[in-house]
């Protein structure tokens, strides 16, 4: 009976071990849960991972978890769909729920592929489900180790999500593998290039970033995405980097916004 009863736990272990979702510190040598082969393509579902999230506006998430879903195609001529990052994510009820994301400075329109859900214990919460239109090596854009994206659902919530880059390069390079060849150079995945030199707005807006405090960061940041295509409110009477940053953000161009707020983003 002993025996049995030891069985049994250690099989009730190794099940939930094998369940558990990825998150930032995984290993993501073996990322893929599975793969389609069609004519003109190949898709891989990556394994689902818990990113890490961060509220810039209301309050955080309940629960957050994604996946990547990699549409590569067989040939440069063949024209395949986009491929996707697949996410879930559960607030409370008293928010909206999230339409767009914003990527390297671009708003993304969010595309709902289930209903809504709805639980209640001690609070209401809501489970929403979306997915976001990408293109093959999009991670390579990103600065640093992080790729890193704001959801948002309005002037009253918003919210950072940070994956490795690494979790979706490995899924990438195990398409390319299949597909047989080597990553990054037949197929020219597209790497950002070098930014040109700062402007004097772009420069002066980081320069009282770093010396603002933290809280003057996160409100900057909240003020830099609300105003990204027009300076809709203005701020006065606050400390000087405040000023400074709101004057400076006030004086980029569209472009150079977009660029900052990608740039405010990673910090």
């Amino acid at each position: 009976m002993k025996l049995l009863r030891s069985l049994s736990l250690i099989s009730i272990s190794l099940l939930v071990i094998g369940c558990t979702t990825l998150d930032s510190n995984s290993d993501f040598e073996d990322i893929v849960k599975s793969t389609k082969e069609r004519s003109s393509y190949v898709e891989l579902q990556a394994k689902s991972i818990q990113p890490d999230t961060q509220a810039l506006i209301g309050t955080n998430l309940v629960k957050a978890e994604l996946f990547y879903l990699a549409v590569m195609p067989k040939s440069h001529s063949a024209s395949v769909r986009d491929s996707k990052i697949r996410m879930s994510v559960s607030y409370f009820k008293s928010y909206d729920s999230f339409k767009s994301a914003n990527l390297l400075g671009n708003d993304i329109e969010l595309v709902d592929y289930r209903p809504t859900a709805e639980s209640c214990t001690e609070h209401c919460t809501v489970t929403q489900w979306f997915e976001i239109p990408v293109q093959q090596g999009f991670f390579n854009k990103f600065e640093g180790s992080m790729v890193t994206f704001l959801l948002s659902s309005g002037p009253k919530h918003s919210v950072n999500i940070s994956v490795p880059k690494a979790y979706f390069s490995q899924v990438e390079k195990e398409g390319e593998f299949i597909l047989g060849k080597d990553t990054g150079g037949e197929r020219g995945i597209n790497v950002s290039t070098p930014s040109k030199s700062e402007t004097r707005s772009t420069e002066m807006v980081k320069y009282w970033y770093d010396k603002a405090s933290e809280l003057e960061q996160k409100e900057f940041i909240n003020y830099a995405f609300i105003n990204r295509d027009g300076i809709v409110e203005k701020v006065s009477g606050e400390t000087p980097a405040m000023n400074m940053m709101v004057y400076w953000y006030g004086e980029a161009t569209l472009q150079e916004r977009k660029m900052l707020l990608k740039w405010l983003i990673s910090q």
